[in-house]
């Protein structure tokens, strides 16, 4: 019965911190990945990104050359996030998965239906780390 509790308890503790990585994207640097062919990897388009949350905002700042578009419309459900971009109809919807983001970018909105294969990784700064 004390090792049903012991784990019990351990089980919770480790249940518990996986959550937490959930509710709180890791600030900071992303490298966002669209992939345009499921089939080739040649054909995978990167960007940088950088999340950012205080008291004041929470955004995505996607960074594209010279130009920075400010993702502030972020939506969580469960372990699903929804990132919609400002003037343009294009959607990111994605999950959590270990510690990064997983899921389809839709460059005419979810309605439209059309979508390609989406990923984020935090922590790299380089655009192209792999080069």
């Amino acid at each position: 019965m004390k090792n049903f509790l012991s784990l019990s308890l351990l089980l919770a503790f480790l249940l518990t911190g996986c959550f937490d990585f959930q509710k709180n994207l890791p600030q900071g640097p992303w490298l966002g990945v669209i992939r345009i062919d499921s089939a080739v990897s040649d054909m995978d388009l990167p960007f940088n990104m950088v999340y950012e949350k205080n008291i004041e905002i929470e955004a995505m700042y996607v960074l594209n050359a010279g130009e920075t578009i400010a993702i502030t419309e972020i939506d969580r459900v469960g372990d699903s996030v929804y990132m919609k971009f400002p003037v343009f109809v294009s959607e990111i919807a994605c999950q959590f998965r270990h510690d990064s983001l997983v899921g389809r970018y839709y460059p005419k909105g979810i309605a439209a239906g059309t979508s390609y294969a989406f990923y984020a990784v935090p922590g790299v700064e380089e655009r192209f780390p792999f080069l």
